[in-house]
């Protein structure tokens, strides 16, 4: 009853089915963060940039900022539980009362005046964050596969075209598993990603919020002992950012086994756990979608935003994430740095729609008018400051994720990020101005009991 009252009061009538109770949702949420082994694979940079050292301070670092911004989300998803993420929560859905409720999402925390604009931005960026990190996390595959065929063969020289069929396979394989079998996604298996599946939750406004602190906070203790223990036992830096298995955990693995089957033991462990995350996360970023498609968001809207009549989960969603990580995929056979340019936009694209949500909440909290909506996890007299810790660090966060990664910059090592989001975000921009805010349901107030 609690989820029926919270979805009819955004304007929203319950579509998906509710997998996912309070157990499986821990599970859910644990697998999908996998700080730690997302660490693993992603740490070139910060060796790069800083050795051991940076590597570690940069994720007590991190750890502190986004402190904020999931206590920040936390007490947003508890005024709107549902699929939208950060999307919905700067457009939220009120509801119009009729025989039927039109489904249409207002913003929630922005000024009236700017409601559809903002949301429909922030819609933008978090399907763009989304649909980039499933291409990445399955590109992640493809290279650790080849990692691995080089560890079985030390004379396999890696080609791009090669790593795309692993790539292809992997978005095949969790877009089967994320329609098929989707009620047993629960025994598959963060904080974000649970903002998005919060339709499917039991109690979403209770356990939502928790669910993304717990998970949050229980990741930190793993993921700083992986992370010690990586770097103490990495024998030279250079020499593991050389190493032609592509990936610095690869190379230490092998070093600290001392021969290469209990060296590939260990990294198949680490890619089943990665694609586990990859299938929470195709789970998480379908519905996103499909939200933003159901209100006229995206172009084909009307395929996007259906939910399948036998299935309950929105299949079409599913069917164009895999086409897109298709795409980005193949776009890796003709250059690696253009695949790299296009995937570097989701951490661009997630710390815009971070500030934009937390400005939202930081106006509405300030001027009161009108008050924030019930909360069933308030963050209290703290909620000022921790709102505004939360956009400080995503403005940080969000100005040095256009700088160059190397020294000497050229064409090919350049950081195309900032190129490509001004340009998507320009042309969004356009197509709203010209086509999209005359159909995209984004400004329409939700009067319940005559009250807005």
């Amino acid at each position: 009853m609690n989820d029926q009252r919270d979805t009819q009061r955004m304007g929203k009538e319950q579509e998906l089915r509710r997998n996912f109770r309070l157990v499986s949702t821990i599970g859910f949420t644990s697998f999908f963060m996998g700080t730690w082994e997302v660490l693993l694979t992603s740490n070139n940079q910060g060796l790069r940039a800083g050795g051991r050292p940076g590597l570690f301070w940069s994720l007590v670092w991190s750890y502190c900022g986004q402190t904020f911004i999931v206590l920040s989300m936390a007490e947003m998803s508890s005024m709107a539980t549902t699929a939208g993420g950060q999307y919905h929560v700067s457009s939220l859905g009120v509801a119009i009362s009729q025989a039927k409720f039109s489904h249409q999402w207002v913003s929630e925390f922005a000024p009236r005046k700017y409601q559809s604009f903002l949301s429909y931005v922030a819609g933008w960026l978090s399907t763009l964050t989304w649909q980039n990190f499933i291409a990445r996390a399955c590109y992640l595959i493809g290279i650790i596969v080849q990692g691995l065929i080089y560890l079985g063969d030390s004379a396999y020289i890696p080609a791009r075209w090669q790593a795309t069929l692993p790539i292809i396979a992997a978005s095949v394989g969790v877009s089967i598993i994320n329609i098929f079998a989707a009620k047993h996604l629960p025994l598959a298996e963060a904080s974000d990603s649970v903002a998005h599946m919060a339709e499917e939750i039991e109690n979403a406004s209770i356990i939502v919020p928790q669910l993304m602190v717990s998970a949050f906070v229980f990741n930190i203790p793993p993921t700083f002992a992986v992370l010690l223990a990586y770097l103490f036992t990495m024998p030279d830096v250079q020499e593991a950012l050389d190493s032609p298995t592509s990936y610095p955990f690869i190379h230490v693995f092998l070093k600290g086994a001392e021969n290469a089957t209990s060296a590939m033991v260990m990294v198949v462990i680490i890619l089943l756990l990665l694609i586990l995350v990859t299938i929470s996360g195709l789970a998480s970023e379908s519905r996103q979608t499909f939200v933003f498609a159901h209100d006229q968001g995206l172009p084909f809207s009307s395929f996007l935003g259906t939910v399948h009549p036998t299935l309950h989960i929105p299949a079409n969603s599913i069917i164009f994430t895999f086409m897109f990580s298709l795409a980005m995929s193949l776009t890796n056979i003709g250059s690696t740095v253009a695949f790299n340019a296009l995937v570097s936009l989701s951490t661009v694209a997630l710390m815009a729609t971070y500030l934009i949500s937390f400005t939202c909440l930081i106006l509405r909290r300030v001027y009161c008018n009108p008050p924030l909506p019930p909360c069933w996890w308030p963050l209290g007299r703290f909620g000022l400051p921790v709102n505004t810790l939360a956009a400080v660090y995503a403005v940080w966060a969000l100005f040095w994720s256009f700088w160059p990664i190397f020294h000497d910059v050229s064409a090919v090592n350049f950081n195309w990020a900032p190129v490509l989001f001004v340009g998507v975000m320009g042309a969004s921009t356009v197509v709203y101005w010209l086509h999209a805010r005359k159909v995209y349901e984004g400004t329409v107030a939700i009067v319940e009991d005559g009250k807005y």
